[in-house]
């Protein structure tokens, strides 16, 4: 590991501001400053060797990349937090403004939106991550919400939810509901898929919807009792 590596590694264990993830990631992009400086020439540097020309040479490899506005703020921050802790605040001027980098632009004009088929979503093995789509389709979920969600907290029905919403629990059904009949179809025994008809009323305009139907819904809820 090369000096300036190392020596912001321990400034960074040393003053643990922050959240954990901001700690982590903090430390990433001092990691990444510190290898790009000695890609840029400035080699044997100490954390404490930060100076103005620095600075503006790691903002000018930024750009010339055409890394994000937001990317390239998150990376100052990163930069004023190291030379505040240096006791070198004025090497780097205060506002970004000095160093041509815009306004954060917080509303996109281009949708990264990606719409999967049936057939993009038959080619994920893993059901988690097929539901996880399913849910972000369905419900507008962001990918990491998709991912952190419990079923078993969520769908609470009857059994201790403080309230529910019947258009987001209709839609939340239905996604089971089709993922479950794709794995009936593909061969897998209804043991062991969920089973969306012990919650949906084979009569309800709901079943009507799906691809199951309600004659099949009632059909399977009987052969249960026997």
């Amino acid at each position: 590991m090369r000096d300036l590596n190392y020596e912001l590694k321990q400034l960074c264990r040393r003053n643990r501001d922050g959240s954990y993830a901001t700690q982590r990631d903090r430390e990433r992009v001092l990691d990444l400053v510190a290898n790009q400086l000695q890609d840029l020439g400035y080699r044997h540097m100490a954390v404490a060797s930060l100076k103005p020309k620095h600075v503006e040479r790691l903002v000018e490899h930024w750009q010339a990349e055409r890394l994000a506005v937001g990317t390239l703020k998150n990376r100052m921050s990163e930069l004023r937090w190291w030379a505040e802790k240096i006791g070198k605040q004025n090497v780097i001027a205060r506002d970004n403004d000095h160093y041509g980098i815009g306004n954060r632009q917080f509303v996109t004009q281009v949708s990264k939106a990606r719409e999967l088929s049936a057939v993009d979503l038959g080619r994920i093995t893993d059901p988690y991550t097929a539901m996880s789509l399913r849910l972000q389709a369905a419900f507008g979920l962001r990918r990491a919400e998709s991912i952190k969600i419990q079923p078993v907290w969520a769908d609470r029905g009857n059994h201790g939810a403080d309230a529910t919403c019947p258009v987001s629990t209709s839609i939340f059904l239905r996604t089971v509901a089709e993922a479950a009949w794709d794995e009936i179809e593909a061969g897998k025994a209804t043991t062991d898929v969920a089973p969306f008809w012990r919650v949906i009323d084979p009569k309800s305009p709901l079943a009507k919807k799906l691809r199951a139907g309600g004659k099949w819904i009632e059909q399977q809820r009987l052969a249960e009792l026997r």
